[in-house]
């Protein structure tokens, strides 16, 4: 990754981490429940290098994130950016 892409990965991580710890939840627990709605897998461990900016993120995962840690849109101003961008161009794939 670029270093202005990692920073951000790096940002939106710890974003991630402390709105899991505010809401009282484990890796596990949140790692399961977006497998859950989503029926895809993610594991603890690939949570867990979201958080560290060490992995990218897809826009369904940071959506199910964003409701299962209840933050609302607009909080990640910067995020929610890209999430339209990406989301955009992965429509123009199908």
């Amino acid at each position: 990754m670029e270093s202005n892409e990692q920073e951000f990965y790096q940002e939106l991580g710890q974003r991630l981490r402390e709105s899991r710890l505010a809401r009282g939840l484990t890796l596990e627990e949140a790692s399961y429940s977006v497998s859950s709605r989503l029926k895809r897998p993610m594991c603890r461990q690939a949570l867990s290098l979201i958080e560290t900016g060490k992995q990218k993120i897809t826009v369904f995962q940071l959506q199910e994130l964003e409701r299962l840690y209840k933050i609302r849109k607009g909080t990640l101003e910067k995020i929610d950016g890209m999430i339209d961008a990406e989301a955009k161009y992965y429509a123009t794939l199908r």
